[in-house]
C-alpha cells in the first residue's frame, strides 16, 4: 500500500510544481504577458483577465496538490479522498479550458493524464485502505438520499461512495474530452 502513497504524492507534486509558478505568474500580470498569453484569449470565457483562473490555478490546482501531496507522503487516510477529488477537479479545468479557448498546448492533455492518474490512483488508494468520512457520507446522502434512507449503513463506507460515484466521473470527463478534441475548436465558438 505504500507504493500507492508514494504514486499519488508523486502526481502531485508534479501538478503543483507547474500550477503554483504558473498561477503566481498570472496574478502577477493579469493580462497574461507573463506567460506568453493575452486577454484575446479568453474571448469565448467569461473572464476579462487571468485573475480568476490564475486564483484557481495557484490555489486549487497548486496549493491544493502541495497539500495533497503532504496527506500522500505522510500515508494519511484522507489522501485517498484528495487525490480522487483533485484528479477529477485538474480534469475538469482542463475539459472547460479546452472547451473556452481551444486545443492550444500538449500540456491539456499531457495534464488531463495526470488528472485522470491522480483520480484512479486516489481511487485505488482507498479502496485499499477503505477509510470512512463523515464528508463522504454527506456527499453519498445528496447524491443517493433514497439509498441513505433506506439503508444508512451502507453509505457510511467510502469504499460505497468511490465505488459508485469515481468510475462515472472519470468516465464522464474522458468521454467529454474526447468529444472536445473531435470538434474544431471555431465550430464551438
Amino acid at each position: 500500500m505504500k507504493k500507492y502513497f508514494i504514486f499519488l504524492g508523486g502526481w502531485q507534486v508534479f501538478i503543483a510544481l507547474g500550477a503554483i509558478p504558473a498561477g503566481f505568474l498570472f496574478l502577477l500580470d493579469t493580462s497574461g504577458a507573463l506567460m506568453g498569453t493575452s486577454p484575446a484569449m479568453l474571448a469565448h470565457s467569461p473572464f476579462s483577465s487571468f485573475l480568476i483562473p490564475g486564483l484557481f490555478l495557484l490555489v486549487v490546482n497548486g496549493l491544493g496538490n502541495a497539500a495533497g501531496a503532504a496527506l500522500s507522503f505522510k500515508r494519511k487516510s484522507q489522501a485517498a479522498m484528495a487525490g480522487l477529488f483533485l484528479g477529477v477537479v485538474l480534469c475538469l479545468w482542463i475539459v472547460i479550458q479546452v472547451y473556452m479557448i481551444g486545443f492550444i498546448s500538449f500540456l491539456q492533455p499531457l495534464m488531463f493524464a495526470v488528472g485522470a492518474f491522480e483520480a484512479v490512483t486516489g481511487w485505488i488508494l482507498n479502496r485499499k485502505t477503505q477509510s470512512a468520512s463523515c464528508i463522504l457520507h454527506l456527499a453519498s446522502c445528496i447524491l443517493h438520499p433514497a439509498s441513505c434512507i433506506l439503508h444508512p449503513a451502507s453509505c457510511l463506507t467510502a469504499h460505497h461512495f468511490f465505488q459508485s460515484l469515481a468510475p462515472i466521473l472519470i468516465t464522464g470527463a474522458t468521454s467529454t474530452l474526447g468529444i472536445l478534441y473531435a470538434v474544431p475548436s471555431k465550430s464551438r465558438l
